[in-house]
């Protein structure tokens, strides 16, 4: 009697912890999936305040897609005909006001400008909201919708402008050159 008792706790035991472990690896192939679709290298840009979502993880329609690996931005419907361009202003700097203390930080965001390419048509237009937001896709820096977030450029002409992320900037194509509507 004493070795059947013994035999159906253990039983209860394996399928105990069966049930466990298969739990346990449920939730780590879960979790590693969700991971994996996050490092993704597609970002998905919505207009407006929204923040970028994965492309892999949120099949839903953006207006653009950033892709991190080639550092290029391009809307999400594009095909052959796109226009290969770079933004035509000299030097960007991008300065944070922090609204809590009023604290001001700068980022240095030429690099980044020097490298990304803008795949468009002519009769779409990149906004200075889509290229910031790829920005923060590229350097994972992300801010606060309450903070004063500025552009501190020097435009194609050389001249010095600031402007606050707030303005409707939007991007012209002229001679494979993004220039905002204001130059």
């Amino acid at each position: 009697m004493a070795h059947y008792k013994t035999a159906i706790l253990f039983i209860t035991w394996y399928y105990t912890l069966k049930e466990v472990c298969t739990s346990f690896l449920s939730s780590c192939t879960t979790f590693f999936r969700h991971v994996r679709s996050y490092n993704n290298n597609n970002w998905l840009i919505f207009p407006g305040h929204a923040l970028p979502q994965s492309y892999s993880i949120t099949p839903i329609h953006g207006s653009w897609i950033y892709n991190v690996a080639q550092q290029t931005l391009h809307p999400v419907h594009s095909d052959e005909d796109c226009i290969r361009c770079k933004l035509s202003w000299l030097s960007v700097k991008l300065v944070v006001i922090r609204k809590e203390s009023q604290r001001h930080e700068e980022y240095d965001m030429d690099s980044f400008f020097q490298q990304c390419r803008v795949y468009t048509y002519d009769s779409i237009n990149v906004s200075l909201h889509d290229l910031f937001m790829a920005w923060c896709i590229a350097t994972s820096h992300w801010f606060p919708i309450t903070d004063t977030i500025q552009f501190h450029l020097i435009d194609h002409l050389g001249e010095e402008r600031t402007i606050p992320l707030t303005h409707a900037i939007v991007f012209e194509v002229r001679e494979n050159k993004l220039y905002d509507r204001a130059s």
